[in-house]
C-alpha cells in the first residue's frame, strides 16, 4: 500500500444470520494480502447466529470486532454510516465495506486501494461475477475500464463519506446505492465513484433472495417497495427517471419544458404532485440522546483499539 505501508484497513460487514456465508466472507477478509481488521455488525440475528459471531470474534481477537444490535439499527445505510464513522474516529482515511455473502480474492483490498489512490477516486468498487468467472480469475484486471459502482464490495473514503453519507431513510434497505450515486453525479463528483474490473462473487444478496420461496419473494418485494417509495418521494421518479435535480426538488430544466408538464400547468395543476413530507434526512438517528450514547460508546472502543493499530 502506498500510504503508511503497514496501516490496517478496516472492513465493515453488516450481517443478519447467514452464519456460514458471513464467516466465510470474514475469513476472506482476514486472508487479504494487506492487514485487514473486520467490524462485524450483527443487525438483529437469532441468538444462535449471534453466538456463532461472538465465538468467531473471540477466536480472532483483536482482528475481528463484533457489534450486536437487537433490535437492529433501522437500515443497512445506518449500519454503514455508523461503521464508517467509527473508522474515521480511529483516524483512517479509507475503509472497505462488504456484503455478508461475498467471496473475495486475497488481492482485492490491495488492488482497490491502488486504483483509488492512483486515480484520485472517492469511492471505488469491484464487479460481481459468477462463481465460475470468480474461480477462473487469474489477476490483471483492467483498472482503467470504469463502470457504475457496485455496492456489494466497495472501498470508500473519509472525505467522500463525510460529504455524501448514506441516506438512512431506505428502511431496511434498497435504493440507498442509487441515491448515493445520484448525489455524487449531481454534485460534480461523478468521475470519482466507479467500479473497475476486479471481480468478486456475490453469492445471493442475503437470506431474502437466497430463499426462493414464493412467500420469501413477496416479503422481499414488500420491503423493497418501501425503499422505492422513499426514492420516488426524494427524486420524483424511480432510478434513471428522476425529475428532481436536488433532493425533494426542484425540477430539472428538461422537465420544465416537457409538454405533458406544460399541459398540467396550463390546466392549473402543479407540474408535479408535491413530495410527501418525510421524517428522514441523510441521518435517521437524529435523537440527540441516542446519538450521544452511541458515539460515546464507539469513541471509547476506538480509543481502546488505537493500541492495536499502532497509532
Amino acid at each position: 500500500m502506498t500510504e503508511r505501508e503497514n496501516e490496517t484497513l478496516w472492513a465493515i460487514v453488516p450481517a443478519l444470520d447467514l452464519v456460514l456465508m458471513t464467516l466465510q466472507t470474514c475469513e476472506d477478509l482476514l486472508a487479504q494480502t494487506v492487514p485487514v481488521r473486520v467490524l462485524l455488525i450483527d443487525q438483529g440475528s437469532s441468538e444462535a447466529s449471534n453466538l456463532a459471531f461472538r465465538e468467531f470474534a473471540d477466536h480472532h481477537h483483536p482482528r475481528v470486532v463484533l457489534w450486536s444490535f437487537n433490535p437492529p439499527l433501522p437500515s443497512l445505510a445506518a449500519a454503514w454510516n455508523r461503521g464508517l464513522d467509527f473508522c474515521w474516529r480511529l483516524g483512517h482515511e479509507e475503509a472497505l465495506v462488504v456484503n455478508s455473502d461475498v467471496r473475495l480474492h486475497p488481492e482485492t483490498a490491495r488492488d482497490l486501494h491502488t486504483v483509488r489512490t492512483q486515480q484520485g477516486a472517492l469511492f471505488v468498487s469491484g464487479i460481481g461475477v459468477t462463481a465460475e468467472q470468480f474461480d477462473n480469475y487469474t489477476g490483471g484486471g483492467n483498472s482503467g475500464d470504469h463502470g457504475g459502482p457496485d455496492f456489494s464490495c466497495f472501498l470508500t473514503t473519509r472525505v467522500g463519506h463525510l460529504k455524501y453519507p448514506f441516506d438512512e431513510g431506505f428502511i431496511p434497505c434498497y435504493g440507498e446505492d442509487c441515491d448515493l450515486h445520484r448525489r455524487y453525479l449531481l454534485s460534480g463528483d461523478g468521475a470519482k465513484i466507479f467500479s473497475v474490473n476486479l471481480p468478486f462473487h456475490h453469492i445471493g444478496g442475503g437470506s431474502r433472495t437466497i430463499n426462493q420461496s414464493e412467500a420469501a419473494a413477496r416479503a422481499f418485494q414488500a420491503q423493497a417497495e418501501i425503499g422505492r417509495q422513499h426514492y420516488r418521494a426524494k427524486w420524483a421518479g424511480p432510478p434513471n427517471q428522476e425529475r428532481f435535480i436536488a433532493p425533494y426538488g426542484p425540477l430539472g430544466v428538461d422537465h420544465v419544458t416537457n409538454p405533458e408538464l406544460q399541459a398540467r400547468v396550463r390546466a392549473g395543476l402543479p407540474a408535479l404532485e408535491p413530495a410527501p413530507p418525510t421524517p428522514f434526512g441523510d441521518r435517521l438517528l437524529d435523537d440527540p440522546a441516542t446519538i450521544r450514547a452511541l458515539d460515546d460508546a464507539f469513541h471509547k472502543k476506538a480509543q481502546e483499539l488505537r493500541f492495536h493499530d499502532g497509532s
